[in-house]
């Protein structure tokens, strides 16, 4: 959950993009990425509306599925306004193809929220040898002196503090804009940061062993 608020709140989109906003994306009826799907050898296609997430849902149930049938999927559904669910051992390879894929928008987007903000300068970048922590350090120091503290680590995994941020609480008193500076510049410096609900964390303490 407050994951989810985090994300929302530093301006970061999860799933699909607001129709209204969004640049480039095909609008494909069931029929239509079903057929894609299966040009890329898939066999178990399930299409949904998912009332939580109020999103057309792709489940696809195959359970051997090769590295270039994967990439095909991506490729398939990349800018749809589709989430794809698959099986565990496939999720892996399926994000870093996406990521992989979707990159350059992604960075051209976190260099334009610096440009926007001349005042900050370029964000820090990793230095040969540089520990997550110390990047960490210096990405907060970059942010501002609001940003001091915002990151932790829950469980091993470098996080943002729900104190800093202060949750829980009123999402309007989150400091937003240092919430966006912190996880577009970590994502340029190629920081690792781990966002899950607390109580993710409390219920599964070695969801990240």
């Amino acid at each position: 959950m407050w994951a989810a608020v985090l994300l929302l709140a530093a301006g970061v989109n999860m799933s699909n993009p607001d129709p209204a906003l969004a640049e480039g994306y095909e609008h494909l009826t069931y029929q239509e990425v079903t057929d894609r799907l299966s040009a890329c050898g898939v066999k178990q296609i399930s299409i949904s509306f998912d009332e939580e997430l109020q999103d057309d849902v792709i489940q696809i149930g195959d359970t051997d599925l090769s590295d270039s049938q994967l990439r095909c999927i991506v490729h398939a559904t990349h800018k749809t306004f589709y989430n794809v669910e698959l099986q565990g051992p496939f999720l892996g390879s399926y994000y870093e193809i996406r990521e992989e894929l979707a990159w350059p928008e992604t960075k051209a987007r976190l260099e334009a929220f610096f440009a926007e903000r001349p005042h900050l300068g370029p964000p820090p970048q990793r230095i040969d040898g540089e520990s997550d922590d110390d990047l960490a350090q210096r990405i907060e120091l970059f942010c501002g002196p609001k940003a001091k503290g915002a990151f932790t680590r829950e469980f091993g995994a470098l996080t943002i503090s729900m104190e800093w941020a202060g949750m829980p609480g009123d999402y309007s008193d989150m400091p937003h804009e240092e919430l966006g500076c912190l996880l577009s510049a970590a994502t340029l410096a190629g920081l690792p940061i781990v966002l899950i609900g607390n109580e993710k964390l409390r219920s599964e303490p070695d969801i990240l062993d």
